[in-house]
């Protein structure tokens, strides 16, 4: 005797708060710049992945003043921030954000990252 059919139970969704979690704790790292990861089955640059992936969960919870936006940039590695400074952007929305890193060209980041490291290098 087989037992009745029932239908899959319907997966959890996450709620906006744990979101908004995930988006405020999510941190590029210094030691990921330069290297390329898999996201949604492309490979891409980290910081361009991360991009992607901040814009997407600004986009989900509704940010759309991205008030959020200024902690995120503010938690950027030293070489982005300079990177996106000498291309004279401070992106104001998730979209400029996200334009702005995928188009940073990496050998201005490499660098960025290479002068950052001479000269913590030098006072170490």
């Amino acid at each position: 005797m087989n037992p009745p059919w029932r239908p899959p139970l319907p997966e959890p969704e996450e709620d906006l708060e744990s979101k908004r979690e995930e988006l405020e704790q999510m941190r590029l790292a210094d030691r990921d710049l330069g290297t390329k990861v898999i996201y949604q089955g492309q490979e891409l640059y980290s910081h361009v992945a991360f991009a992607n992936q901040v814009t997407r969960l600004a986009n989900e919870i509704g940010d759309t003043n991205a008030f959020l936006l200024p902690s995120i940039r503010n938690q950027l590695p030293e070489a982005v921030k300079n990177t996106l400074k000498s291309m004279g952007k401070k992106p104001k929305t998730w979209e400029e954000f996200r334009k702005s890193l995928t188009k940073m060209a990496l050998s201005d980041l490499r660098e960025e990252v290479t002068g950052i490291a001479k000269h913590d290098n030098f006072y170490t």
